[in-house]
C-alpha cells in the first residue's frame, strides 16, 4: 500500500535535536516490519540556498521527502539525485527552472536526505528503490515528466521510465548510465 501524502512536518525541534547520540536516536517500525530512523527536522534548518518547504508521501510505511516548487500546472521536471546525495544537490537549479515556469519535483530517495532511513541495508535492494519511485510518481500524480537524473538516480529513474514510458516526455542524463541490475542486488553492500 502506498499510503498517503503527508503535508508539513510536526513541531520543529531545537538545534540540539540534530546532535543526538546514537543511543538516543529512536528506531521506528513500519506496519510491514521495516525498522527505520528519521533525521530530526532541526538538521535541515538554515541550510544555505535551500529555502524549500518539505513535502512527504508515505510509501510502504516510510516517509519519502520531495521538493515541489513552481506552478502546479507547469510542465513537470522530476530530478533524481545519486549517492551519497539528496535533493540539496539541485538547490541552485530548482529556482532557475521554477522561474522558467516549470513545476520542479526533487525527490530524496528512501535512506537519504529528509526521507526515512531503513536500518537494515538489505531493504535497499534496487527493485525496492525502483518501486518506491513508481509509487511516489503515482501518489503525487505526475505525468508528461521531464526526467533529470544523476548517478544512481539514473539507474532508478531510467528503469522507471523504461517500465512506464507513457508517463515521460523527455529524459536528461547527467553523469549517469543505464546498467543491468540483477534481481536482489543491493546497491549498498556492507563491509564483511
Amino acid at each position: 500500500d502506498s499510503g498517503s501524502v503527508v503535508s508539513q512536518e510536526g513541531p520543529a525541534e531545537t538545534a540540539d535535536g540534530c546532535d543526538l547520540p546514537a543511543d538516543d536516536i529512536p528506531v521506528n517500525v513500519t506496519a510491514s516490519n521495516i525498522e527505520y530512523v528519521r533525521t530530526p527536522d532541526a538538521c535541515f534548518e538554515s541550510l544555505v540556498d535551500y529555502p524549500f518547504s518539505p513535502n512527504y508521501a508515505v510509501i510502504d510505511g516510510l516517509r519519502m521527502h520531495y521538493v515541489d516548487e513552481g506552478p502546479v500546472d507547469g510542465e513537470v521536471v522530476l530530478m533524481l539525485h545519486g549517492q551519497p546525495s539528496w535533493s540539496y544537490l539541485y538547490r541552485k537549479m530548482i529556482p532557475v527552472l521554477v522561474e522558467a515556469g516549470y513545476r520542479v519535483i526533487a525527490a530524496d530517495h528512501i535512506g537519504m536526505g529528509r526521507s526515512d532511513k531503513p536500518v537494515d541495508p538489505r531493504v535497499h535492494e534496487f527493485e525496492n528503490h525502483v518501486r518506491w519511485m513508481k509509487l511516489l510518481i503515482v501518489e503525487i500524480g505526475l505525468s508528461d515528466i521531464t526526467l533529470f537524473v544523476q548517478d544512481w538516480g539514473s539507474h532508478f529513474g531510467l528503469r522507471v521510465a523504461g517500465d512506464q514510458p507513457n508517463l515521460f516526455a523527455r529524459i536528461v542524463v547527467a553523469n549517469g548510465d543505464l546498467i543491468v541490475i540483477p534481481p536482489g542486488l543491493n546497491p549498498f553492500t556492507p563491509p564483511v
